[in-house]
């Protein structure tokens, strides 16, 4: 009568087990592997340390887990051995999935020859056992929900340029200063924005619902007098807990730095690269060709960078008036005549995002002292405006962050 009773124990440890090579088969690595493997086998985990007189909820536990992972592992059995007939690819990922379903096999085999002496068919154990199978799959079944979500959704910067947004929206309302949490923020915005100007995150910082699943933790910045001057926020998806393992960092300026080797980003990290890296590219042969030909006449038009002799064409195509780089930024372009009458060898570039607040924050400008300058403001940046820092277009120079 042990035999049955350790058969089912080491068909429970196979299928634990088992779990390690089904994480090799998805795209999950390092921690995240071997929470997968703890969850997805967390049933068969829990069997081997039940005692004897709980082999009712134990039988409930393997049929549970054997129930949706052997559906999901025969499909995709099926499929992988469909695919390898026809290509002959990804035969480890098969084998490995197939050791997953004979492990899942064998467990529920396991549970259910468990003779009647030990746990009887129609008395109150099997009650238990059921509602324990029910309970198993429906946790199972919700923890590859959740997991699906954190996997689909990529954290980018789109997704918090809202927030910067509406934080620079209250500091326009009032009188330059910054909010003190998102709550306070969204509060605010009910005057001049819509109902909830940081979506689509929640004032708690979450987003489970909205395009992405993630996170935003938003920090105000306290002058000594006790004045909200500025802000930080780490933004980045969410772990299967709802914590931030890898976030990236932007502030009142707008600019995105890269979280390096999966960490925390700070504001000396490298910011991610943007159209100032193109635009400083393009005004510096601008400001070449004007030091090289004193006095010779810029395109008055876009349309005229085309010609032979023009040395500084644009890297996109032109559309009117403008360069579109990418789907976030629209590039213009100001000839003698708008940007400074009376010399015919200045010019000035102006960058704006396609739609602000939800392509970026940041606008540029540049003219012919190659002096690259830029706002967070919702309008064109000016010659006003404040020179950006070199590790924003000078791509993975690391920050000052004084």
């Amino acid at each position: 009568m042990n035999w049955p009773y350790r058969r089912f124990k080491i068909a429970a440890l196979f299928a634990f087990l088992s779990f390690y090579l089904y994480t090799l088969a998805t795209a999950f690595r390092g921690e995240d592997a071997a929470l997968i493997w703890l969850l997805f086998g967390s049933p068969s985990l829990v069997i081997l340390f039940l005692p004897r007189r709980a082999l009712s909820v134990a039988r409930g536990l393997a049929l549970g887990q054997t129930l949706v992972f052997g559906i999901i592992t025969g499909f995709s059995v099926f499929l992988g051995v469909a695919g390898w007939l026809a290509s002959g690819a990804n035969g480890l990922m098969l084998a490995e999935t197939a050791v997953v379903l004979i492990a899942q096999t064998a467990l529920f085999f396991a549970a259910v020859r468990v003779p009647p002496e030990l746990n009887g068919l129609h008395d109150r154990s099997s009650r238990i056992a059921w509602c324990t199978t029910a309970v198993t799959v429906s946790s199972l079944v919700l923890t590859m929900m959740r997991i699906e979500d954190i996997s689909r959704h990529e954290m980018t910067p789109d997704a918090v340029y809202r927030v910067v947004a509406c934080a620079e929206g209250y500091a326009d309302h009032r009188n330059g200063e910054y909010p003190e949490s998102l709550q306070a923020m969204v509060q605010a915005a009910r005057e001049w924005s819509s109902p909830n100007c940081i979506y689509p995150f929640d004032t708690s910082g979450h987003s489970e619902y909205g395009p992405v699943y993630g996170r935003v933790l938003y920090m105000p910045v306290r002058s000594a007098d006790g004045h909200i001057v500025g802000y930080s926020i780490l933004f980045g998806p969410r772990t299967f807990f709802g914590n931030l393992r890898t976030a990236e960092y932007i502030n009142q300026t707008g600019m995105v730095h890269k979280s390096r080797n999966h960490a925390i980003a700070t504001a000396s990290d490298p910011v991610k690269e943007n159209v100032s890296t193109s635009l400083t590219e393009w005004s510096k042969c601008f400001v070449k060709y004007r030091q090289t030909h004193p006095g010779v006449a810029f395109p008055r038009e876009l349309s005229e960078m085309l010609s032979s002799d023009w040395p500084c064409k644009p890297h996109r195509d032109i559309e009117g008036d403008h360069l579109i780089p990418d789907n976030s930024y629209t590039v213009y372009y100001k000839s003698r005549s708008e940007a400074k009458p009376g010399d015919p060898s200045t010019f000035s570039l102006q960058a704006r995002p396609n739609l602000y607040r939800e392509s970026g924050v940041r606008s540029y400008y540049v003219d012919e002292d190659g002096i690259i300058r830029g706002t967070v403001k919702n309008r064109p940046a000016t010659k006003n405006d404040s020179p950006v820092p070199i590790c924003e277009w000078d791509v993975g120079t690391t920050c000052r962050s004084d």
